[in-house]
């Protein structure tokens, strides 16, 4: 059986995302983070459980998600300035108060 291409754990995440079952959308990033041989992960992948993650208030598992997704070759190894897709979101959202 072939690994998983990255689209497909895209595509199962935003599923997971869509029908509520945020932890396990957040489950599936992680372990895709480990997989063997490494999986090329991209920002559109991280971007709708980040979104959920924060819309519910929890920073921690944003955070980790964050790194997960800096390490998987996310926008922090691209050296991109673009906003998180979480920016601005209650909880999560970058502001200062």
């Amino acid at each position: 059986m072939m690994p998983p291409a990255y689209s497909q754990v895209t595509l199962e995440a935003r599923g997971l995302v869509h029908s509520g079952h945020i932890e396990a959308a957040t489950s599936c990033l992680l372990a895709a983070t480990r997989r063997e041989p490494k999986l090329e992960l991209k920002l559109r992948t991280f971007a709708p459980v980040l979104r959920a993650v924060c819309e519910r208030g929890d920073a921690a598992t944003a955070t980790t998600l964050q790194v997960r997704s800096a390490r998987a070759g996310g926008p922090s190894q691209q050296g991109s300035r673009a906003r998180p897709p979480y920016a601005g979101v209650d909880g999560c959202g970058g502001r200062r108060a």
